[in-house]
C-alpha cells in the first residue's frame, strides 16, 4: 500500500501517493539544473554564473546517488547507464556536430575538423559549441565507479572518493583532459556518495 500526501485543489481534499509527489520534485530539480547548465553556458562570467557552477553539475551527481538502486551488477549498470546516458550523449554530439558543421562551411568554406575531433575526446578539450557535454559521459564512469565499488564497505567509497578530491586539487586540469573525462569520475563519485546518504539523512530528520 503506497504512502499518501494530503492537499486541497479548490476545494477538493485529495490523496497523492508519495511516490508520485517525489517523482514530480525530482524532475523539477532536473529542470532547474538543466535550465541552469543553459545559463551557465551562455553567460560564462560574473558572480551570478560562479554561483550557478557551483551547483549545476553536482545536482545530477547528487541526484544519481539520491536514487540508487543497490545490488544492480556492474554489467547491468554499464547496460542501463548506456541507455540512459551514452546513447542520448552520442545522438546530440551527432545532431550539433551536422548543425556545426553546417555552419561552418557556410560561413568559411571548410570544415571544423580539430573542434570535431576534440569534441569525440571529450573532458576538457570538449570547447563551445560542445562545452556543455563534457559531464555525461563523466557521470556514467562515476556511475559503474561506485557500482564497482559497493562490493566493498562503505569507506572504500568514501576513502576513494577524497583521494580523487585531493587530487583533483592538485591536478585538477591534467584529470580534465583525459579521454571523456574519466579521471574526473573519481573526485565526482563524492557527489553520488552524498545523494546516496540523503535518504538516510532525511529520515533522521523527520
Amino acid at each position: 500500500m503506497p504512502d499518501f500526501i494530503a492537499g486541497t485543489v479548490r476545494g477538493r481534499h485529495l490523496a497523492v501517493p508519495l511516490i508520485r509527489a517525489r517523482a514530480a520534485d525530482l524532475d523539477a530539480i532536473r529542470l532547474i539544473g538543466i535550465a541552469a547548465v543553459v545559463v551557465g553556458h551562455v553567460w560564462t562570467s560574473g558572480p551570478f554564473t560562479d554561483a550557478l557552477f557551483a551547483w549545476h553539475v553536482p545536482v545530477f551527481f547528487i541526484l544519481t546517488g539520491y536514487l540508487w538502486k543497490p545490488g544492480r551488477t556492474v554489467r547491468d549498470e554499464i547496460t542501463r547507464r548506456s541507455k540512459t546516458l551514452l546513447v542520448p550523449y552520442v545522438a546530440w554530439l551527432a545532431v550539433l556536430s551536422i548543425a556545426f558543421m553546417s555552419v561552418e562551411y557556410l560561413r568559411s568554406g571548410s570544415l571544423p575538423v580539430e573542434a570535431l575531433r576534440n569534441a569525440v575526446y571529450g573532458g576538457a578539450f570538449a570547447v563551445r559549441p560542445y562545452s556543455a557535454f563534457w559531464f555525461v559521459p563523466v557521470l556514467f564512469f562515476t556511475a559503474v565507479l561506485c557500482r564497482l565499488l559497493e562490493r566493498f564497505p562503505a569507506w572504500v567509497a568514501w576513502a576513494t572518493a577524497a583521494v580523487g578530491l585531493a587530487s583533483s586539487v592538485l591536478a585538477g586540469s591534467m584529470m580534465a583532459k583525459t579521454p571523456l573525462g574519466i579521471a574526473l569520475a573519481v573526485p565526482c563519485l563524492v557527489f553520488v556518495l552524498v545523494g546516496r546518504a540523503l535518504p538516510a539523512m532525511v529520515r533522521r530528520v523527520r
